[in-house]
């Protein structure tokens, strides 16, 4: 969420000609290029995420 809102004041503030180039372009432009390879860290992310929020809930539950 927050890559999303920087890209998009990057983006909006090159459009209002207050910066002459958007620096994230290149970026961007590999995201687009590659949804797979988004798709697949959001997926581990979201997978590691869960298997830490499972196990400090077993931990809190033995306490």
């Amino acid at each position: 969420m927050v890559v999303g809102l920087v890209f998009s004041v990057s983006r909006v503030l090159e459009r209002a000609a207050l910066t002459s180039t958007d620096p994230f372009e290149s970026i961007q432009t590999w995201l687009v290029g590659h949804p797979l390879w988004v798709a697949v860290t959001v997926a581990g992310l979201a997978a590691a995420a869960h298997g830490v929020g499972a196990q400090a809930r077993e931990a809190a539950a033995e306490r």
